[in-house]
């Protein structure tokens, strides 16, 4: 995420989310810790930040590992400064508004809601889904994107323009990346 003219990095590394600062986007300085296995109460995969009043929030779900079969787990977490995060409540199964589970969550925000892009089962359909929330806790309104489609990542271009590049099982050529 840029920063003051410095871009923070956040990454997966011994069962914890760690963050990197650089000023160039080259080189960068590790920062340690920010979400530990023992904070989030499951194993973290990727986190995604958004800005929101007050500083940012981000969503992260429990690490996927092939082979192992787990209840897709996401949560949240707000942050004055992107170093100190404070992991608050799961917003998926029962105790969370996606009650179907999600992983591998991806934020964007318009300044006034919060869209959450993540993997999900339901039924015969799997594939990327997608929720709405004002408050970055309780969201609603989940809608099918892209069947067969996982890992969501969006790209906001000039004007309302906005790229969503995901994973994809591309028949004859194995699995990819398509936007």
């Amino acid at each position: 995420l840029p920063i003051y003219g410095r871009v923070r990095l956040f990454y997966l590394d011994t069962g914890a989310i760690k963050s990197a600062i650089s000023k160039d986007g080259l080189a960068f300085t590790d920062e340690g810790v920010r979400i530990s296995s023992a904070d989030a109460g499951f194993e973290p995969g990727a986190l995604s930040v958004v800005k929101v009043a007050g500083g940012y929030r981000g969503y992260f779900s429990n690490l996927e590992k092939p082979g192992v079969t787990a209840d897709r787990i996401t949560k949240t977490a707000t942050s004055p400064d992107m170093l100190t995060w404070t992991v608050g409540p799961t917003i998926t199964g029962t105790s969370g508004t996606i009650t179907g589970g999600a992983s591998h969550p991806f934020a964007y925000s318009d300044g006034k809601a919060i869209a959450l892009y993540y993997n999900g089962d339901r039924g015969s359909y799997y594939g990327t889904l997608r929720s709405s929330s004002t408050d970055g806790i309780h969201f609603a309104n989940e809608r099918a994107i892209l069947q067969m489609a996982g890992d969501p990542q969006l790209l906001a271009l000039s004007g309302k323009t906005v790229l969503l590049y995901y994973g994809f099982q591309v028949a004859g050529h194995g699995f990819g990346i398509d936007v």
